[in-house]
């Protein structure tokens, strides 16, 4: 497969796709990644990847966390968007290794699971306001029954 035919591949995936060097700078990166964040590739290049973590604490817990992981196994991460907003990313991340065995880059391919995560909490939020609703219509009936007796 020719470069330009990978460079496609990479380009028109729906998932946010990058490289960056060990020490977070961005090597190459897609427009899906873009989107998802709200930064140009030039904004993303100029400030790294740190830019996306709360704190540098964040990343270099990820990277300790890499080691252990097995491979291909996903992790989610909360990245800042652009406008400040946090989003719940979830990501393959790969570590390309040089001769002596040293990360050298890491790729990393990433979704937005915000939408489903908010989905869920709203599913957990409602099957709580039914459970009460149930104790409350008990308790209810409980006290009608005893005012009939």
């Amino acid at each position: 497969m020719s470069e330009e035919r990978y460079r496609s591949v990479v380009d028109n995936s729906p998932y946010g796709i990058y490289r960056v060097s060990y020490d977070g700078r961005f090597i190459t990166l897609n427009p899906a990644l873009c989107t998802m964040l709200g930064y140009t590739a030039d904004e993303l290049y100029a400030g790294g990847i740190e830019i996306l973590y709360e704190s540098p604490e964040q990343r270099a817990r990820l990277l300790e966390d890499l080691l252990s992981r097995p491979i291909g196994k996903p992790v989610e991460v909360p990245w800042l968007r652009k406008d400040g907003t946090t989003i719940v990313t979830r990501a393959w991340v790969y570590a390309g290794r040089d001769e002596a065995g040293r990360i050298s880059y890491l790729d990393g391919y990433v979704e937005d699971v915000t939408p489903l995560r908010e989905a869920e909490q709203a599913l957990r939020q409602a099957e709580k306001l039914a459970a009460i609703g149930q104790v409350i219509s008990g308790v209810a009936l409980a006290e009608s029954t005893t005012t009939l007796t």
